[in-house]
């Protein structure tokens, strides 16, 4: 049986990428996965005192551990075997290593977006999948369980630009605290989103993820609402009720309020108020408030910052 698949930064020894293909995580697979990892350290520092590229192998315990190097990413993937199965590895080998040398930049890079390495996940548990003798089929029966990818160094990003990142995050949140415009808060959001999945943040990437899914949903409302208001206002001025179109343009003027530039809320604002002064104001002003009104865009994007 396969029992793990790892790969190893050839250079470092870092561990990379792991799947363990244990049928229970109870006390005893866990002291046999502790075993054969910390056996591996020593293995790998094996292979970088040795500098040899060739296939290497060591037994631990009941498993026989195969490393080989992957010159394209500088790396060594290792597999973990029973003693018995030792034709798994010629088997599986050179696929793994295909989708490996084809998802190569995960592993060059330092930033990588969540999508590329799910897509690289998927089809290595795609190639396990394909040949169910290769893992027990108790394995296989709660495979949403065990198929779960594990990127042991929060996304293989580095320490300097993990510091970064968590930096802009911290940024990001202090002008949250701040920003009541919805479209501005939006944009920051989705830029904090964008950074926690980066920073392998599960828990306040769902909470921020709700967060954007709520403000977009109430922009899309108001943007409704806003386009309906400024319809009826245009309408009720062509018929000169100036008292329906100063109700409808004030409502209008409220809905920017979170939404627009602050000047362009108050702008319309004192257009409403012109329009209910009609009688104490010169008829040129009132005249030249209503043109504004009319030629105003009825794309309500344009309003926004």
């Amino acid at each position: 049986m396969l029992n793990a698949i790892l790969i190893s930064h050839g250079k470092t020894g870092t561990l990379l990428y792991e799947k363990i293909f244990l049928k229970e995580l109870n006390d005893e697979n866990l002291e046999i996965l502790n075993s054969f990892l910390t056996a591996l350290k020593s293995f790998t520092s094996e292979i970088l005192v040795d500098g040899s590229k060739e296939v290497k192998s060591v037994s631990i315990g009941d498993y026989r551990v195969k490393s080989t190097f992957i010159p394209e990413i500088n790396s060594d993937l290792i597999m973990v075997l029973d003693k018995e199965d030792q034709k798994i590895k010629n088997k599986l080998a050179p696929p793994l290593i295909e989708i490996i040398k084809n998802h190569k930049d995960l592993f060059l890079e330092t930033d990588y977006t969540p999508e590329r390495f799910k897509t690289f996940d998927q089809q290595i548990n795609n190639l396990i999948l394909s040949s169910k003798k290769l893992i027990d089929e108790v394995i296989l029966e709660r495979k949403d369980d065990v198929f779960k990818s594990i990127w042991i160094q929060k996304g293989a990003i580095s320490t300097k630009l993990r510091g970064s990142l968590i930096k802009e995050k911290e940024k990001i949140l202090m002008k949250l605290k701040k920003e009541d415009n919805y479209p501005k808060r939006l944009i920051l959001v989705e830029r904090l989103i964008n950074l926690l999945e980066k920073l392998n943040e599960e828990d306040e990437f769902t909470k921020f993820q709700k967060e954007a899914e709520a403000i977009g949903k109430e922009i899309r409302d108001i943007k409704v609402r806003l386009s309906f208001y400024l319809k009826l206002t245009k309408e009720a001025l062509k018929y000169s009720e100036y008292n329906k179109a100063y109700s409808n343009l004030y409502s209008f003027s409220s809905k920017l309020k979170n939404m627009a530039k602050p000047q362009v809320q108050e702008n319309y604002h004192m257009l409403a108020t012109t329009l209910a002064k009609k009688d104490k104001i010169p008829k040129i002003e009132f005249s030249q408030a209503v043109s504004e009104i009319l030629i105003s865009p009825d794309n309500i994007d344009e309003y926004l910052p």
